[in-house]
């Protein structure tokens, strides 16, 4: 409970200091930007569990031309792995559940924070950006036995993370961009779960622009 109000703390903190610059700032233009793709584990994440999909949404402001502050939320989700199933199955049998019995295992992670965005100026329709940010992930992971005698197991904690990314836009039209983005999400979930969930999020993205009157 403590490192929960801590983190929601820390984001809730980061998120009126981004504010705080939007509405200080004289120009710029707000965008928001929705965006899905696949989750790709990594590290010991990767032996339990195996590719899936995520969607994000995001808004932000430009600061300057150079960079901007906003905030995202964002849902990831993934099926165990056969092998890692099988693991946990076996495990299950051993405590006395009926012959064959099987576990489908799921994971998931929401994620609430704050980043920012920096872009290189560059001429033509075609623009380049990297992005950092932190975020509170509520990740959960469900084990779902057959046997009704064993009870389905959650397991729910709202733990610290941070992502690193980047990506390619293309203006389709003054206020409407097109691109894709690769980011790193790493949630220190070792203590809870053994180690810490780490992925790659490959997304298509889509963000509207909405400039502000001068």
């Amino acid at each position: 409970m403590k490192r929960t109000k801590w983190v929601l703390g820390r984001v809730t903190a980061a998120l009126a200091v981004a504010m705080g610059f939007a509405a200080a700032a004289a120009a710029g233009e707000y965008s928001v930007s929705l965006a899905s793709g696949a989750g790709v584990p990594m590290g010991d994440f990767k032996d339990a569990y195996g590719v899936n999909w995520n969607l994000n949404g995001s808004g932000e402001y430009e600061v300057t031309a150079l960079w901007g502050l906003g905030v995202d939320v964002g849902y990831h989700t993934w099926n165990g792995k056969k092998d890692y199933e099988s693991a946990l199955a076996d495990s299950v049998l051993s405590y006395g559940a009926a012959p064959g019995t099987t576990v489908d295992a799921t994971f998931n992670a929401f994620q609430y924070g704050v980043h920012g965005t920096v872009r290189p100026p560059m001429a033509g329709p075609i623009h380049p950006y990297a992005q950092a940010g932190i975020a509170g992930y509520s990740v959960k992971e469900k084990l779902d036995v057959s046997d009704p005698a064993f009870a389905v197991t959650d397991i729910t904690k709202t733990l610290f993370g941070y992502h690193l990314g980047a990506g390619v836009e293309y203006a389709a039209a003054p206020t409407i961009g097109l691109g894709v983005d690769a980011r790193y999400h790493t949630v220190n979930t070792k203590k809870e779960f053994g180690s810490n969930a780490t992925w790659f999020a490959i997304q298509g993205r889509v963000t509207f622009r909405i400039p502000l009157a001068k």
